[in-house]
């Protein structure tokens, strides 16, 4: 019983590691536009009245509008920064583990999960039959699902919360 619940969360690291893989590209594109939001945000701070007069601002229990105002943005930029810096551990891990791969298994990948290459163009590039490249690129996802979740993946039930 304990093995095929193992086998499953495994089967569940592959297929998260798949889907990151895929959105590989997007979640990089995310983080720029996420440091373009966080110095707005910086802008909207600077702007406000209050803040804007003094670098020092008292805030006091009355819940004035400029208070709120300040406080909403505040929050927002926390979050942001979270954002962030989850999604730039993410890509960092991501890189680490293509990084580790072998250059055959690190093309397949890249050419077949991040640019979405067709295979019979991968076939003719790596100069690989497709049923070898496919074997390839299993090895280089479980590879790389060991990389993000680590080799023993069965205590975690979050898989996300691993990387």
């Amino acid at each position: 019983m304990a093995t095929f619940i193992t086998r499953l969360k495994n089967k569940d690291c592959i297929k998260v590691t798949e889907e990151i893989l895929k959105e590989y590209k997007y979640i990089k594109l995310g983080l720029k536009t996420l440091r373009e939001q966080l110095e707005l945000i910086d802008e909207d701070i600077i702007s406000l009245p209050a803040v804007g007069c003094s670098e020092r601002v008292q805030m006091s229990l009355s819940g004035s509008p400029t208070e709120d105002s300040a406080l909403e943005i505040i929050e927002q930029k926390k979050m942001i920064e979270k954002k962030i810096e989850e999604n730039e551990a993410l890509i960092k891990a991501v890189d680490r583990g293509l990084n580790n791969l072998d250059l055959i298994h690190r093309q397949v990948i890249e050419y077949t999960m991040i640019d979405k290459q067709n295979w019979v163009y991968i076939c003719d590039k790596l100069k690989y039959s497709e049923t070898q490249l496919r074997e390839k690129k299993k090895e280089a996802i479980k590879s790389l699902s060991y990389a993000l979740f680590g080799y023993d993946i069965s205590d975690e039930d979050n898989l996300l919360k691993r990387i």
